[in-house]
């Protein structure tokens, strides 16, 4: 009863994957052909092909480049207080140096 019954879905499904696999090999040929990747996860993250070397390049990792400044900066962080606490430590406090030019006017 109707295309879409159970007749419907025993036909369709290999009507499907019959038409799906004809177009997955031209494609695939396609690429070959031009000396492309035919891999999808060689397209992931892509910027662009390089015309010249017909080279997929990639777009640059974001998260990456933020997890190496995170880094960089709780380095640079650790590396002053590493510097300031044996300082406070020994009783040195971390006041500026008296300007004269301020003593003088007052």
């Amino acid at each position: 009863s109707g295309l879409f019954g159970f007749w419907g879905m025993l036909l369709g499904v290999p009507v499907f994957v019959v038409i799906y696999n004809f177009f997955n090999k031209l494609i695939v040929r396609k690429l070959q052909r031009n000396d492309l990747p035919y891999e999808i996860s060689d397209y992931r993250d892509m910027e662009y092909i390089d015309p010249s070397t017909m080279q997929v390049i990639k777009k640059p990792d974001v998260r990456k480049e933020e997890l190496a400044r995170e880094k960089a900066a709780k380095a640079a962080a650790d590396a002053l207080q590493s510097i300031v606490r044996p300082a406070q430590e020994a009783g040195i406090q971390n006041t500026p140096p008296a300007d004269e030019s301020v003593r003088k006017s007052e």
